[in-house]
């Protein structure tokens, strides 16, 4: 996925990317944070880890520090700039230490296929990824129907119905972890989890995580799927 726009900046080059047919920004940043070491032990100190109600994320949770959305604020503009998105004011409306724990068979039929994170366009989504494992990542999407790689307001309710009834006439997603294309969806693209690479992206791209699940998800974030995760709503887009 060759890189079309960099821009350097303290916490390493910014790489843009633009995915699928309708060239959604994606920017990828390696060398993030200053500190990732710190991070992970912070994740394995204080309270515990446990399951939010209020999302699908099939694992487990936890706040993160203050200082990291300080971090993170500083960091934004010229993460951003590169999106042209310069001369908007941005917020945290989420950040979270998640790490995936949930084993294949116990997946909710929304956890096995690509999902939106908002259906808003000024919403932001950030993956920091706190371990490494190439054949993990986060890849991308296009539902085969309706041709949509990313999901507004206006076409939600289309394509819930759409996908409802596929759920009839194709069937409901196998219980596994998503790995490349499905009968419903087409793979665009695919990031690659770096230790301390991070990602950006609009929140209403079709998107899924490539768990690579082996012998089991491991409950300790030394060595589990451990993110940093953020959602930025960006004022004025």
């Amino acid at each position: 996925m060759p890189g079309l726009a960099e821009a350097s900046a303290p916490m390493g080059a910014i790489r843009l990317h633009y995915v699928g047919q309708s060239r959604t920004p994606l920017l990828v940043v390696d060398d993030f944070h200053p500190d990732p070491d710190a991070l992970v032990d912070e994740a394995c100190q204080g309270q515990p880890f446990q399951t939010l109600s209020d999302d699908f994320y099939p694992g487990v949770r936890k706040p993160l520090p203050g200082h990291y959305s300080a971090f993170l604020r500083s960091a934004l503009p010229a993460v951003l700039w590169l999106a042209g998105e310069n001369d908007s004011a941005f917020s945290l409306s989420f950040a979270q230490f998640s790490m995936a724990t949930a084993s294949p068979e116990t997946l909710k039929p929304i956890q096995r296929s690509p999902h939106i994170d908002s259906t808003v366009n000024n919403e932001w989504a950030m993956v920091h990824y706190l371990f490494d494992n190439p054949n993990d990542g986060t890849a991308f999407y296009r539902h085969k129907e309706t041709a949509l790689e990313r999901l507004n307001t206006a076409e939600h309710n289309r394509y819930m119905q759409i996908l409802k009834n596929q759920a009839t006439t194709v069937g409901l997603p196998p219980a596994e972890y998503i790995q490349g294309s499905t009968a419903l969806f087409e793979q665009t693209d695919k990031v690659d989890a770096v230790f301390n690479r991070a990602i950006f992206y609009p929140a209403n791209v079709f998107h899924s995580g490539c768990l690579q699940v082996g012998s089991g998800l491991s409950n300790d974030p030394a060595r589990g799927r451990l993110t940093a995760n953020c959602c930025i709503t960006i004022a004025g887009s």
